[in-house]
């Protein structure tokens, strides 16, 4: 009887006043504990991507040194000599035909020979990547007027190497590269060595088409 009647008063109640609004549960374990503080996720620190795949080390210094005490392997090309045997005898020949008012500068990287200044309408990072591709790239002879100091013909000596797909696509590269900087250029077959080559035509043309 008593609980029908404790039932009944709590009906009133809840149905006068309304139902006690429900405390939020809160953690007892922070509650509980004095001057206690959630956890806060620390993120993990930023490791930028790598640049290459397949190397250990990312920055050039650290590329070098690295290599050089795990004892990379590093030889003397032609065994020593600076250049083949068909390019010494050419040498010797345009030294014979050009000597009195030119001299013959040998292997000079074109990097040393064509300018590419900083230019808009080119990010940064394609300017570097167009550089790259050709600035390491050795002429084989490039002669110079003794008088004036300046290039009088730059000239590459083609052998059987040059008929290999890569080479042919450097060639037609380096075509385009000497045009565009209105460089008098000659390829001269390794068959023609014996042969003096017409560079003052191919000089007076160049600038003929430059002015």
């Amino acid at each position: 009887m008593d609980g029908i009647i404790k039932y009944i008063l709590k009906f009133l109640v809840e149905f006068i006043f309304g139902k006690e609004p429900k405390r939020k549960k809160t953690n007892s374990a922070y509650r509980n504990v004095p001057g206690a503080q959630k956890t806060v996720h620390q993120p993990e620190p930023y490791v930028p991507p790598k640049k290459y795949r397949d190397s250990r080390w990312e920055e050039l210094d650290e590329l070098f040194w690295n290599m050089m005490q795990e004892e990379v392997i590093l030889r003397k090309k032609r065994n020593g000599c600076l250049l083949s045997d068909a390019e010494i005898i050419y040498r010797e020949n345009l030294e014979g035909w050009f000597s009195k008012h030119c001299y013959v500068n040998c292997q000079v990287s074109l990097g040393q020979l064509i300018e590419f200044p900083e230019q808009d309408g080119f990010s940064k990072e394609e300017q570097s990547r167009f550089f790259s591709m050709f600035s390491k790239m050795a002429m084989d002879f490039v002669i110079v007027s003794v008088k004036t100091n300046k290039i009088v013909c730059v000239i590459e000596l083609n052998d059987s190497s040059h008929k290999v797909p890569k080479r042919v696509e450097r060639d037609r590269k380096l075509l385009a590269l000497m045009k565009k900087s209105q460089m008098p250029f000659m390829f001269v077959d390794i068959c023609q060595i014996d042969v003096e080559p017409d560079i003052w035509t191919e000089r007076k043309n160049t600038l003929y088409e430059s002015s």
